[in-house]
């Protein structure tokens, strides 16, 4: 007979509370945003909320969900934390401090067109700190701890590994980022889009399942960046086969490839669109949705898009605790 867990510390209960506090105020203040900007962005709710049921069916058929993350709920305390200082960001901030929080400014390379702002800067700072928290308590859970127990542990654990995670998100999306410029850059002069499309969906899902234990590795092991790196990437070739199938459903449903059409009587339209991204991290950004939104011409609604970003982390959890199990026993 085993003893029963102890209930958190009165701390832990603190930090669960303002976080959930924090993510209804957010969800409070996008349910606003999006009832005034109904008119705007009620042609791409069907497809959306059509996404977010997709999404969610995907996330509790898979069975390591139902087993952790939903019996691990304060694993979602960082995302939102995340989401409130996100909406503090870009909303209060930019009201407060002017125009010039908007944009730094923008730069043509190869191809491609990179702009910046300090809102942006802010955002990927706070995205780095989140991130590396949500995966010290992954690796907490898959050690056998409780995330309830570990939310204080987990956030200093980040702090001294933000730099590695950093370097880490900087690696990931940058392999990605010159892969694609170079792709499009060789598409500019030889005209052949076609072939060179599929050899970048290829690229980024090949990529991704290489990298996908990259994060987890970075914030547990106490080594070197170097060292922590190789051995991640090691881990993804030995453990492939339990890393492969949920990193492909993960970049299918978060819109890797994006193929829409519509009939208006004789008026056939259709687009496609391939998103070379990272999804070793915590990636939430459901591409099916904002390139619907362009299709119809229609405004993202702030709600959904947060819904969907709840499900999609969710998604992201689920195939890093995947990968926090291929970490060796601690002696």
């Amino acid at each position: 007979m085993t003893a029963a867990s102890p209930p958190p510390a009165p701390a832990q209960h603190w930090t669960i509370a303002v976080a959930t506090l924090a993510a209804l105020a957010t969800l409070i203040a996008h349910a606003i945003d999006s009832i005034q900007n109904w008119e705007a962005s009620r042609a791409a709710l069907p497809a959306g909320v059509a996404l977010l049921l997709i999404t969610l069916v995907l996330l509790f058929a898979d069975p390591l969900v139902r087993r952790q993350v939903r019996h691990q709920p304060a694993l979602l305390v960082p995302f939102g934390c995340g989401i409130a200082a996100d909406w503090l960001v870009t909303q209060v901030l930019h009201h407060v401090v002017g125009a010039w929080f908007t944009t730094l400014g923008a730069w043509p390379i190869a191809g491609l067109t990179f702009s910046l702002s300090v809102a942006t800067v802010l955002a990927m700072l706070i995205a780095v700190l989140i991130s590396a928290w949500t995966t010290a308590l992954v690796v907490a859970v898959a050690r056998g701890e409780r995330a309830a127990d570990q939310l204080g542990p987990a956030l200093r654990r980040a702090g001294q590994r933000y730099w590695q995670v950093l370097g880490a998100n900087v690696f990931g999306h940058g392999i990605v980022l010159f892969g694609a410029a170079g792709m499009l850059a060789a598409a500019a002069r030889s005209g052949v889009e076609p072939p060179l499309a599929v050899i970048a969906c290829l690229f980024t899902l090949v990529w991704n399942v290489a990298s996908a234990a990259l994060l987890v590795h970075v914030v547990a092991d106490d080594r070197s960046f170097a060292a922590a790196t190789r051995t991640a990437f090691l881990s993804a070739l030995t453990g492939w086969r339990t890393l492969a199938w949920p990193k492909l459903s993960q970049l299918a449903v978060l819109g890797t490839f994006v193929w829409l059409q519509t009939t208006d009587g004789r008026n056939h339209r259709f687009t496609w669109h391939l998103h070379m991204q990272w999804a070793g991290g915590h990636a939430h950004t459901s591409h099916w949705y904002s390139d619907y939104c362009k299709f119809v011409e229609a405004s993202a609604s702030p709600l959904l898009l947060t819904m969907l970003s709840a499900a999609l982390t969710g998604v992201a959890l689920a195939n890093q605790i995947r990968a926090a199990r291929l970490l060796p026993e601690r002696h």
